[in-house]
């Protein structure tokens, strides 16, 4: 008999080395996460094309969107420096957030899928002006935007299906 209370029984040290069953996710689970990743990569190549295509960038305009205003056509170390954190918190955002939902979809946190879903149509929202205006003046950006999109939707329509739906409903009972 036990009765040390700092010392579970046997008892209850072979339940806690038993691990539960795990169900395994929906194959739609997987492939809607690599179908994410790919838009995800897909974001370099269209605003790199963007940046790349335009003349219009100038010291000036660099300055500008490094939140510093420039009065000559120089720019200073720490207004580069600045630039260059700005431009990789960008970056570490755009890929660092949807990278741990996908994570954490995948280990069966329903509420992930919903954020997830809820930023990509904000996302939508936000930049649909943009896609239609490179249209105009770059087909090529503007059909790649499209793709991006239509691959974060069939993505998030994945981690909806009804296969999906008693996955979570299972993970969340277990």
């Amino acid at each position: 008999m036990n009765n040390n209370p700092y010392r579970p029984s046997a008892a209850a040290e072979s339940a806690a080395a038993t691990p539960a069953a795990v169900v395994p996710a929906p194959k739609s689970i997987g492939l809607g996460r690599l179908l994410y990743v790919i838009s995800l990569l897909l974001y370099p190549l269209i605003w790199g094309l963007d940046a790349g295509g335009r003349s219009t960038v100038s010291a000036n305009g660099a300055a500008l969107v490094a939140g510093a205003v420039a009065s000559t056509n120089r720019l200073t170390l720490s207004q580069v420096l600045l630039g260059l954190f700005v431009i990789v918190a960008a970056f570490a955002i755009a890929f660092v957030v949807p990278v741990w939902l996908l994570r954490a979809i995948r280990r069966g946190h329903s509420w992930a899928r919903i954020v997830l879903a809820v930023s990509t149509v904000v996302a939508w929202g936000l930049f649909v002006s943009r896609v239609i205006a490179e249209f105009d003046s770059e087909p090529l950006i503007g059909s790649l935007a499209v793709a991006d999109w239509v691959l974060q939707t069939i993505a998030v329509a994945m981690f909806f299906a009804p296969s999906v739906n008693r996955w979570f409903r299972d993970a969340v009972e277990s």
